[in-house]
């Protein structure tokens, strides 16, 4: 469960129809605010926040779970990551988590068009434009390989449009595009509006549990 909660708060065949819709476009913060659960458990948050400027972004990411079994805590996870973007690619990082007592760390900068990463595991460089595990940001759709924030590896990844189908955001009937993203075994359903906003997450976690986020309402 716990590479799968790993991947998942860091949230390809090319997609070529889709118009991406630039997540630093907007000139006000967005925040995601979801609703964690494990079957029919909640179990926490994870809240992304976004703050734009111009092509540049910077991102806050909080996560805190805890399973329960009876009148214990199972399983505890904090993570917080803020993030500096500038057109579409991760330019600086500071990740810190708590995985069930467990301290891992991954930070870094651009340094001449190489993202230098320093984590609990070493340093590596990685070349190009270096994208995350942000579900919030619709270019995610045509990765081929995404950077797991909470461990530093860099992940092959692929993605694919399943479909439309209605999603029940808060009483409200949405039309909704599902994705779903593979990668190392692990299978993760997203759901998109039609102007490409994130509305929901789902998996199922090795233990054969289901996780699934709840958005609590939709940025503005």
């Amino acid at each position: 469960m716990n590479k799968k909660l790993a991947l998942l708060i860091i949230g390809l065949c090319s997609i070529f129809w889709l118009t991406p819709i630039n997540a630093v476009t907007h000139h006000s913060p967005q925040q995601w605010r979801f609703k964690v659960y494990l079957d029919e458990q909640m179990i926490g948050y994870h809240t992304v926040t976004v703050n734009p400027e111009k092509t540049r972004a910077t991102v806050q990411v909080e996560a805190s779970f805890d399973v329960k079994f009876l009148f214990f805590t199972a399983y505890s996870y904090l993570h917080n990551t803020q993030e500096t973007w500038e057109n579409n690619c991760i330019k600086t990082i500071d990740s810190r988590t708590n995985d069930n007592g467990e301290i891992l760390y991954v930070t870094g900068q651009q340094e001449n068009q190489l993202l230098v990463l320093n984590t609990h595991a070493g340093t590596q460089s990685l070349p190009g434009c270096v994208r995350t595990f942000a579900y919030w940001d619709p270019h995610l759709l045509q990765a081929r390989r995404l950077l797991n924030t909470q461990t530093g590896e860099y992940l092959d990844v692929s993605i694919t449009y399943i479909g439309d189908e209605d999603l029940n955001i808060n009483g409200d009937a949405i039309v909704a595009r599902r994705y779903r993203l593979l990668s190392e075994n692990i299978v993760i359903d997203l759901w998109y509006s039609e102007s490409m906003q994130w509305l929901a997450l789902q998996t199922t976690t090795e233990s054969g549990n289901q996780l699934r986020y709840q958005l609590e309402q939709l940025p503005v």
